[in-house]
């Protein structure tokens, strides 16, 4: 059990960090650094079982990538969800 609450604190400290990282890009005006931390932070959220976070942040995400006409990323972007999806 200690090892389990182990790896949940490491995750929420990931999930910290990250959304730490998401709010520097966005104060800095780097949409392309802030998509790229959201990216990271997508599964982390979904390892804390924090999914509707997750939806928020991958819609913000496909969104960036569809109005930049960024079709590699945004393909890049499914095959991490279904990665996950796969995984879970």
């Amino acid at each position: 059990m200690g090892a389990l609450r182990k790896d949940v604190s490491l995750v929420e400290e990931a999930v910290t960090v990250l959304e730490e990282a998401v709010e520097i890009y966005r104060q800095r005006g780097n949409d392309s650094k802030q998509v790229d931390a959201v990216k990271n932070l997508i599964p982390a959220l979904l390892a804390l079982g924090r999914g509707d976070d997750a939806a928020a942040r991958l819609a913000f995400a496909f969104a960036y990538y569809n109005a930049n006409d960024e079709s590699t990323r945004s393909a890049e972007l499914m095959g991490l969800v279904k990665s996950l999806i796969d995984n879970a």
